[in-house]
């Protein structure tokens, strides 16, 4: 047998949640503090695809062909769909700028305008099953696009998709990342 199956997770629950620059990241198992919301419910079939991508160069030798590769500019993107249209969300698509939510009774009221995607942002993205809890927290900064204003319709719930670009700190660490006991 190969491998080790104590690695394998099937994720029962998973959490997005969204900090301003400069809030404390949580080590460990301890508990996020002031500063973090939650996305809210996320599209768990569209779960989180992560995407590497490298831009490379191939260089060729004169009658010979490729003698040497170069990579630069590594981009990593994380997208993920919300399910809901609390705060959180509608300031990810939308700048929410004198909107009010009511996010118990599920009402805001106010004008949505353009948002700037150029926003810094610390992201957390958490996955649980049983016991066991992954986090994955940007370290240096992402930014975050929705990918559409939202999709509805009369057979699907309402939705909006996210694509999350991280930027890795001056040491090119992208995440602080934990898997260990749930709080």
């Amino acid at each position: 047998m190969s491998g080790n199956p104590t690695n394998a997770a099937v994720w029962g629950g998973a959490d997005v949640l969204i900090a301003p620059i400069g809030t404390a990241i949580p080590v460990g198992n301890a508990a996020f503090a002031a500063g973090w919301t939650y996305v809210g419910l996320l599209d768990g079939g569209q779960g989180f695809e992560e995407s590497i991508e490298t831009d490379s160069t191939d260089h060729e030798a004169w009658g010979y062909g490729v003698i040497a590769t170069t990579y630069k500019g590594t981009k990593v993107t994380k997208t993920f769909t919300a399910l809901e249209e609390n705060a959180t969300v509608m300031g990810l698509v939308y700048d929410t700028t004198g909107m009010t939510f009511d996010d118990v009774a599920g009402t805001y009221v106010g004008d949505l305008a353009v948002r700037d995607n150029t926003t810094r942002v610390l992201v957390a993205f958490v996955t649980t099953s049983g016991d066991t809890e992954r986090r994955m927290i940007t370290k240096n900064y992402a930014t975050i696009a929705a990918d559409s204003a939202g999709t509805e319709s009369e057979e699907a719930l309402a939705s909006k998709s996210f694509t999350a670009t991280i930027v890795p700190d001056a040491s090119k660490v992208l995440y602080y990342t934990y898997k260990g006991a749930s709080l």
